[in-house]
């Protein structure tokens, strides 16, 4: 893996606008710097992008908010970086909401070749897999990376502390001897695939031979078969025929019943028919009833519509009469109404002149008070001027004052904060101090924990060494028992070679297999004995081998069951060396957490003792006190300044109110003339009202008007009652209609 690039956001010391780091600018490089200026989590960005682990404050390598800038809420890590031809470009993010209750990381992953300008997504569904995709892309995993390329601050002896297994499993990954463990577990599933496919055919072979020799009696049973079958087919047809027969009948009833189901539709059609006739007849038998009826009514249905007639030709003149009225009385109103307005028009006029005849004389009274006053406000208003005067220097003293005291309530804050700042980092300390106690407790607690896990990992050093012997004493049984397999094989042939030769010897005819001669009664007798003798030889070691391989498979079961107790205790300890490791990660930051506490007690007790003796803020301290001095030398009393400042605010209010009397001594000949016009004006307007000139020909009109309305002579209660009789004879018209209608019907 190559680095390309690395571009930071809010992680650790690195803001915002961190400038991107490019590897390609050198091919060796060295950082220095202070503490805490950002040269580890530098290499801390590149782990933390690759495998969401870094080197942190809390020691832990999840994804926290120690890596997260102070005061910020989300950060970003882009790493760039090429293997093999290829450029990979991961980004991973970290996001953390105000509450600080939700905290979320995302990753992508990007790929291209070195020509390619354009980079593809390769993240996979779900971030769990875009991190494998990762891991297969650079090959390693992080404690395979800080034990190999990168040695973290402070643990650089993280190899070789870890136990002789753990060392043995990183050298595995950084070699890749991970490869040839996959091709010997690869040739074990083939061997076992072998295996299984061997038994699989002695025990095809076993049962094919089995069917074989019970070949007869399949034969007997197929020609029973043959039989039944053949009277099966003779009863199939004889069945057949009956079904045709049966589908036919059937058919024939369905015509039937679509025959019936039309009589019956038609049936009903004819009663609905029927049903509805009578209810016509009913009908016109009701009619008639009702057109004889009104025939026997005649003549009061003829002197009601001649009635109706009479009172809707008188209606209609009222109607014309009562219109007449109506547009007479409307011209009336509208007269009567303008009469109304002009006389409160009037009355509003005699009410605007009393007031402003009121107020013209409350203000000559007013003036006339004013000029007794003047010449006690002429005494007020000088007293006022020198007060003000007094008010300047008093002021100037006031403000040299206020700044005085603002100077010195300004270095007591600075000595309160002085105070507090002290304070609070001794508090800080303490609490850091009773946290670390805390935190530290339970020394014997891991020191247990630490040797229970020691055992463990002994343990299971143990069960690895016996888990290697069961399986070679598994794998020499397996090669014995296929030797026997062998063996017994070959056996079985040599005894399947000589049954012919035993089976020649048996008959009458032939000559010696061995020398070619004819075979004499005793020649034919001692070979076939031989022979005899070497069959149950070789059965005899058959029977043996078989024994043997018998014996064999029980003790690979037992092997087996063996190794089976054997792989569960390994697995139930296979997690102790990451335990020990922990435990003895725990016990190293307890050791440097103890140092780390005690500077912080050395540094809170010294705390202590400058608060205790105010050894603090000297110079200003020195300032406050020169400050008071400066304070008690000015000659300020507060309630004079208070008492001259209400003298001296008085003066502009009394100069406004002589101005104000001299102006108002000037209008008062004005005002008195204007009062005796708005006399006249008043006693005019009253005399116009009281003789009724104000309202012109307006009453002539009326009077008039109330004479034509008497001329026209209409009677509105009379109209009323027409319409009341027109209402209760309409029905007239109705009833006239009917009865011609039944005059018709009745013809």
């Amino acid at each position: 893996m190559i680095p390309v690039s690395l571009r930071l956001m809010n992680f650790m010391s690195y803001g915002e606008d961190a400038p991107e780091l490019n590897f390609r600018q050198f091919r060796v490089a060295c950082l220095s710097g202070r503490n805490g200026q950002g040269k580890s989590a530098l290499l801390d960005a590149v782990t933390w992008a690759l495998w969401e682990k870094a080197r942190k404050m809390s020691g832990l390598s999840s994804a926290t908010a120690d890596l997260l800038r102070v005061g910020c809420s989300n950060m970003q890590v882009e790493f760039v970086f090429d293997i093999e031809g290829h450029r990979f470009r991961v980004i991973r993010t970290f996001t953390r909401s105000a509450s600080g209750k939700t905290k979320k990381t995302d990753l992508e992953l990007h790929g291209r070749t070195i020509e390619d300008p354009r980079f593809r997504s390769f993240s996979g569904p779900s971030k769990r897999e875009t991190q494998r995709k990762i891991d297969a892309v650079v090959g390693v995993d992080y404690d395979t990376f800080v034990n190999s390329v990168f040695l973290l601050q402070g643990r650089s002896d993280e190899f070789t502390s870890k136990p002789p297994g753990k060392r043995k499993e990183v050298l595995g990954r950084i070699l890749d001897l991970g490869r040839y463990e996959e091709l010997r577990a690869l040739a074990a599933e083939r061997k076992r695939v072998a295996d299984t496919n061997m038994k699989q055919a002695e025990a095809d072979a076993e049962r094919l031979t089995e069917s074989i020799q019970s070949e007869p009696q399949w034969q007997d049973c197929h020609d029973d078969l043959q039989s039944r079958i053949g009277l099966c087919s003779v009863e199939y047809g004889e069945l057949r025929e009956k079904e045709e027969k049966l589908v036919a009948l059937c058919e024939r009833l369905k015509a039937h019943r679509r025959d019936a189901k039309a009589v019956s539709d038609d049936l009903r059609e004819v009663k609905t028919r029927l049903t509805a006739h009578s209810a016509d007849v009913r009908g016109l038998k009701r009619r008639l009833e009702i057109a004889k009826t009104l025939i026997r009514q005649r003549d009061s249905i003829l002197r009601e519509h001649d009635m109706l007639q009479a009172f809707q030709k008188e209606r209609d003149v009222l109607d014309g009469k009562r219109e007449l009225v109506d547009r007479l009385e409307r011209k009336k109103r509208a007269i009567e109404s303008e009469v109304t307005q002009r006389k409160h028009e009037f009355e509003r006029t005699l009410d605007r002149l009393k007031s402003t005849i009121e107020r013209d004389r409350d203000v000559l009274r007013e003036i006339d008070l004013l000029t007794g006053e003047r010449q006690e406000l002429e005494r007020l208003h000088q007293r006022a001027v020198q007060a003000g005067n007094r008010a300047d220097a008093l002021r100037d003293t006031k403000k040299r004052r206020e700044g005085l005291i603002a100077e010195r309530n300004d270095v007591l804050e600075h000595i309160k904060r002085k105070y507090s700042a002290l304070k609070g980092r001794a508090a800080e300390i303490g609490r850091h101090i009773e946290a670390g106690e805390a935190a530290l407790g339970g020394e014997a607690t891991l020191a247990t924990r630490h040797a229970e896990l020691s055992r463990d990992v002994k343990r299971l050093h143990d069960d690895g060494l016996k888990r290697v012997q069961l399986q070679r004493q598994k794998e020499a049984l397996q090669l014995e028992i296929a030797e026997a397999a062998a063996t017994i094989t070959a056996l079985r042939n040599e005894v399947e070679k000589c049954q012919p030769q035993l089976q020649y010897l048996r008959t009458e005819e032939g000559t010696c297999p061995t020398c070619g001669r004819d075979l004499a009664p005793e020649h034919r007798q001692e070979a076939t004995d031989r022979l005899k003798g070497i069959i149950e030889d070789l059965e005899r070691r058959i029977d043996k081998d078989q024994r043997r391989r018998v014996r064999l498979r029980k003790e690979q079961a037992a092997l087996s069951a063996k190794q089976k107790a054997v792989d569960e205790r390994y697995a139930a300890f296979s997690e102790a060396p990451k335990r020990l490791t922990k435990i003895e990660e725990r016990i190293r930051q307890r050791k440097s957490a103890l140092a780390t506490l005690a500077e912080r007690e050395k540094e809170h007790k010294t705390l202590q003792r400058r608060i205790a003796r105010r050894d603090f803020a000297l110079s200003l301290r020195e300032k406050w006190e020169s400050l008071g001095n400066a304070l008690k030398e000015l000659d300020f009393n507060q309630e004079e300044y208070e008492r001259v400042l209400r003298v001296s605010g008085q003066e502009e209010g009394l100069a406004k109110k002589l101005k104000e009397i001299d102006q108002k001594g000037a209008m008062r000949e004005r005002v008195e003339r204007r009062v005796e016009q708005f006399k006249r004006q008043l006693d005019a307007t009253r005399r116009s009202l009281n003789d009724g000139s104000a309202f012109g020909d307006l009453s002539e009109t009326i009077r008039r008007l109330e004479t034509e309305i008497q001329a026209v002579g209409f009677d509105r209660k009379r109209l009323v009652a027409i319409r009341s009789s027109i209402d209760e004879l309409a029905h007239a018209p109705r009833k006239i209609a009917e009865l011609a209608v039944a005059d018709r019907e009745c013809t």
